[in-house]
């Protein structure tokens, strides 16, 4: 959310996440989501692309935004892994990455923005933008509509809880030692 710099920032962060697409046979995996516990983790599930042709994908990789970079590694990496794990797989077709919000509390914030009347967020999505797309539209629906929900106060963004204060914590000072890493580096190159 770009409405102000603290209510919604502090309680998320920013990770880079990394995807890779294989040919694959039709109708050669099944049309399932898995992800595995690793770290850092991996996800991978089946699509159909615009020719109409099935394609792997392969995800993960994942780090803080703006804490590391080589990403030509992590594509290796995610295309080492998956040729382990999978086989039938053809040619990489795509690649890319984008930003994953993660909430401090493993859920995401779909409602009134913190102090706001009439302005409504749906961020924190952990990459599951495609369900929160949808359950957003339907809690903020109700909202401006004056309706009950049955999710508004799960997804609150004004929710607080004592799970996330630990969370909040690892956060930002993990950020704060990187600033601080970078300014004296910086200070010492110029």
């Amino acid at each position: 959310p770009f409405i102000d710099r603290v209510k919604m920032h502090t309680k998320q962060a920013a990770y880079r996440t990394y995807v890779v697409g294989f040919a694959v046979p039709s109708g050669g995996f099944p049309p399932v989501l898995l992800w595995d516990l690793e770290d850092p983790y991996h996800y991978v599930r089946v699509v159909r692309n615009v020719e109409g042709r099935d394609v792997l994908i392969v995800g993960g990789e994942d780090h803080k935004t703006g804490q590391e970079d080589d990403p030509a590694a992590r594509f290796a990496r995610l295309t080492d892994w998956a040729r382990d794990h999978f086989q039938g797989l053809g040619d990489v077709k795509y690649r890319w990455s984008g930003q994953v919000m993660e909430p401090i509390d493993g859920l995401a914030f779909i409602g009134r923005n913190p102090g706001d009347d009439n302005i409504y967020v749906v961020t924190g999505d952990s990459g599951n933008g495609m369900t929160h797309g949808t359950l957003g539209g339907m809690i903020l629906t109700d909202l401006i509509a004056g309706r009950e929900s049955p999710w508004t106060e799960l997804y609150d963004p004004a929710r607080k809880t004592v799970q996330a204060a630990g969370s909040f914590i690892d956060e930002n000072a993990n950020v704060l030692g990187h600033l601080v890493i970078r300014s004296l580096l910086y200070a010492i190159v110029h």
